[in-house]
């Protein structure tokens, strides 16, 4: 869509970010760093796939649905509302919080 801004929702990625209660938090391990005299900095990821901002594939719900890659893109991209939802750190954001916005026509919310 020429024109239109792309509106970039990704959090911040830190051992900070919440993860799903049992699952891996983030973690960055320097193997080497230019920072302590090192030709390079080099590190290595471990965390949960579900971290951050993301769209969950049918086949994590279900042994019979399709994976990721064979999801249509179509309804994750185009128009959208981007509203804010003032609610404490870790409630629950329910379907009252966004029907004003729904019931104005907003296809997509963020």
């Amino acid at each position: 869509m020429p024109g239109k801004p792309l509106i970039d929702i990704s959090p911040s990625i830190s051992p900070r970010l919440a993860v799903w209660p049992g699952d891996i938090g983030f973690n960055r391990q320097v193997q080497l760093d230019m920072a302590a005299g090192a030709n390079l900095t080099l590190s290595s990821l471990s965390t949960t796939v579900h971290l951050g901002a993301h769209a969950d594939a049918p086949s994590h719900f279900s042994q019979t649905a399709p994976s990721i890659d064979e999801v249509d893109l179509a309804p994750y991209l185009g128009p959208c509302t981007v509203i804010t939802c003032n609610k404490p750190r870790g409630a629950l954001i329910e379907a009252f919080d966004v029907t004003p916005v729904l019931t104005k026509g907003a296809k997509r919310v963020l």
